[in-house]
């Protein structure tokens, strides 16, 4: 039991802890991203066409899913959280796909929470999006530091089988941080509807 214990630890000492020093700025620029557009957007009322339609469409699927349990409700949102952090990760390799989307989500957060000061006159409204924020926008973050990474690696000098290798280290820690990430955010942020 003992040399499975030590097994395990090597294991994630040698894999992850490696991966993070890696992912760490990549990491930072994305969660710097979604900050300073956020805080952009909740200061200035930004009207861009695209970041409106966004979030009318995020409303209206709101309304509709309201109606459903709370499992339907958390299953709807991990599905399209998961879409969104797979397509970061995956077209990585373009560079303006990932940061474009940190960017929307920013501008997205920002204005929302802009909207419901707004409407409500509550400066604590941001503190309901907090509890599933602290879980989905590291999610959000860790896909795109994993897509960027993924995607200079395809640019890299370097033989097909280490290409693989980085990929089955993108998948792999994808599997074991992004996802339960983003089911954690799911179940809160369901309990909110």
């Amino acid at each position: 039991m003992q040399l499975r214990k030590k097994n395990i630890w090597k294991f994630l000492k040698d894999y992850f802890f490696e991966e993070y020093k890696e992912l760490k700025k990549l990491f930072l620029v994305s969660l710097s991203i979604i900050v300073l557009t956020g805080i952009i957007s909740g200061v200035f009322d930004i009207q861009i066409e695209s970041i409106n339609l966004a979030i009318e469409a995020i409303r209206e699927l709101a309304s509709t899913i309201k109606t459903q349990g709370y499992f339907s409700i958390a299953m709807l949102i991990f599905l399209n959280n998961l879409k969104t952090s797979v397509i970061i990760t995956i077209l990585g390799f373009t560079i303006v796909l990932p940061i474009f989307i940190n960017v929307s989500n920013g501008f997205i957060i920002g204005t929302v929470l802009r909207q419901k000061i707004e409407e409500t006159g509550n400066y604590f409204i941001g503190l309901k999006i907090l509890p599933h924020g602290i879980f989905e926008i590291p999610a959000i973050c860790i896909s795109t530091a994993l897509g960027l990474k993924w995607g200079f690696g395809l640019f890299y000098k370097e033989s097909f089988s280490k290409k693989i290798e980085r990929l089955k280290k993108t998948l792999i820690t994808f599997i074991v941080f992004v996802i339960p990430l983003l089911l954690v955010a799911a179940l809160i942020e369901a309990a909110f509807f």
